[in-house]
């Protein structure tokens, strides 16, 4: 006959442990399939300390392949400054996936378009990179001017 006195505390121990393991695993896995960890290779921000304009909750879509995306829906933090712009996953997603920074001189160009119900979104080609980083909103305006005034600065 089983014991019918498990203790309820080990149920909550065995559970929580498994929900962590889930959770990591998907932030891995999407880090792998998105192209934050090929983009990790190049751009890896290690412990720089970035100043700059500050926009957090940001939405991105980070892809390599048409079929391969990941999609971080405000829980990312950019920040943007004249030498390039830094990407940093919320701290409890962060599993496999440290902050980036892309310098200005690695960016390629950018395409703005505006979708109907997506709004306005800023599209970042990377030289040499098959991943593309699509952010929405704010960030990518903020993106978006700071790369005009590092080009306009570039062709002076």
């Amino acid at each position: 006959m089983p014991n019918a006195d498990f203790p309820w505390y080990l149920a909550v121990i065995i559970f929580t442990g498994f929900f962590a393991l889930v959770w990591m695993f998907a932030g891995a896995f999407l880090a792998e399939l998105s192209g934050w960890r090929l983009l990790l290779r190049r751009f890896a921000a290690g412990d720089r300390q970035i100043s700059g304009k500050k926009i957090g909750f940001v939405s991105a879509l980070i892809h390599r392949f048409w079929w391969g995306k990941g999609s971080y829906k405000g829980c990312l933090t950019v920040y943007v400054n004249e030498e390039g712009f830094l990407l940093q996953v919320f701290l409890l997603l962060r599993f496999r996936s440290p902050a980036l920074f892309i310098p200005w001189e690695s960016v390629e160009d950018l395409e703005i378009t505006s979708g109907r119900f997506t709004g306005r979104q800023t599209t970042v080609i990377i030289f040499d990179s098959p991943v593309k980083l699509t952010i929405y909103g704010a960030a990518g305006e903020a993106i978006e001017k700071a790369f005009q005034e590092f080009r306009d600065n570039a062709s002076q």
